[in-house]
C-alpha cells in the first residue's frame, strides 16, 4: 500500500497550528502517546480498519467483490493469534497549551 498522508503529522506542525489558533508558544508541550491495543480472539481485523481511517476505508470500498475474500482471509490468518498476542501498535500525539 503507498504511504500515506501523514508527513505533515509532526510535533513542530501541530504545535503551529495549535500556536495560529491563539494558544501561548511559552507554554505549549507535546507528549507522544503509544499504546498497544491487545485485540480479542474473535476480533474482526478488516472492520476496524473499514472504520478506523478514511484512507483504509476508502481502499478496502475500491476493492468491491473482493471484499468478502479480504475480510475472509484475514481472519482467517488471524486465527493463528487466538491466544491473544495479535497486539495493534497505536500512537498519537498529546498537545498540552494554554491560552
Amino acid at each position: 500500500m503507498p504511504a500515506g498522508n501523514d508527513g505533515p503529522a509532526t510535533p513542530d506542525n501541530f504545535a503551529g497550528l495549535v500556536t495560529a489558533a491563539g494558544f501561548n508558544a511559552q507554554h505549549l508541550r507535546c507528549e507522544r502517546l503509544t499504546r498497544d491495543w491487545l485485540l480479542p480472539a474473535d476480533v474482526d481485523l478488516v472492520s476496524i480498519f473499514e472504520t478506523g481511517t478514511v484512507r483504509m476505508a476508502s481502499l478496502l470500498r475500491g476493492q468491491g467483490g473482493a471484499l468478502a475474500e479480504i475480510r475472509l482471509r484475514v481472519a482467517q490468518n488471524m486465527r493463528r493469534y487466538r491466544d491473544g498476542t495479535a497486539l495493534l501498535p497505536t500512537r498519537a500525539y498529546l498537545m498540552i497549551a494554554t491560552r
